[in-house]
């Protein structure tokens, strides 16, 4: 049986959640290799790491494999879109009507909150589990360079496409048709104007700045994840595994900055 690898992320240090830095996204593409000589990478020919990756963290993730760290990653993000869905759908059936809408719009003000802050949350997770993936790989010592693919295939493409299309792209856009272009659409001939104005105008602006925020903090994650990635596969291609640990305990900081 394998040895089950454990490590704990504690992350103490306090930011808030717009800290975390924006770079530009990218598509996939790998490290760039040279073009002569035969740079074969094996565990031969890696150098010994001049610091071991932080254990001085909080969080425990878990896992005897890269096929187990998997699941947990489609566990956390089907959770937190069931969540969200079952949340939303309790909403819409509770506020079918508009005089429901107008007598409880703190309610759908605290939904849009709360699918701000989950998402969050959620994408503070999968960079996380970035970093258990590249300190599982780096551990083995074995095919280390091809296997920094299933961080990028389970981390940046499925579970960050499935982020976007479930939230952004899913529950907002719900949002959109159920409540401004339809419980409020439809009052237009029976309501008082001004104050069906004030109350559409209340919710494109919730949904509208909850949009944007989804997206930057969808856009940071992406980015943060990939640069890792591709850094650390460009110095496992170098055979240079000391800067590749330098990586991982980079990676932590860049996650303290995204806590709230």
């Amino acid at each position: 049986m394998k040895k089950l690898l454990s490590f704990i992320l504690v992350f103490g240090m306090t930011f808030s959640l717009t800290a975390c830095g924006s770079k530009t996204d990218s598509g996939k593409t790998a490290a760039s290799a040279p073009t002569q000589g035969n740079n074969t990478v094996t565990e031969s020919s890696t150098q010994e790491p001049t610091e071991e990756p932080r254990e001085d963290t909080k969080i425990e993730i878990q896992a005897d494999s890269l096929d187990a760290l998997e699941e947990m990653v489609n566990k956390d993000v089907d959770n937190t879109v069931e969540a969200l869905t079952k949340s939303y759908e309790k909403l819409k059936t509770e506020l079918n009507t508009y005089n429901k809408y107008k007598a409880n719009t703190k309610k759908v003000k605290a939904f849009y909150d709360e699918v701000l802050l989950s998402q969050q949350k959620l994408t503070i997770k999968l960079r996380e589990y970035a970093l258990a993936y590249a300190k599982m790989i780096l551990t083995s010592g074995d095919d280390m360079y091809d296997k920094m693919d299933d961080l990028y295939d389970v981390i940046y493409d499925k579970a960050g496409d499935k982020v976007y299309k479930k939230i952004y792209d899913g529950i907002l856009e719900d949002m959109y048709d159920d409540f401004y272009d339809g419980i409020l659409d439809d009052a237009y001939d029976n309501a008082k104007y001004s104050e069906w104005s004030d109350l559409r105008s209340d919710e494109y602006k919730w949904w509208s700045h909850t949009r944007s925020d989804i997206y930057d903090d969808w856009s940071d994650f992406r980015s943060e994840v990939y640069d890792f990635w591709d850094d650390t596969k460009s110095d496992i291609w170098d055979s240079d595994i000391a800067k590749a640990t330098e990586n991982l305990n980079d990676f932590v900081k860049d996650i303290e900055k995204c806590i709230p």
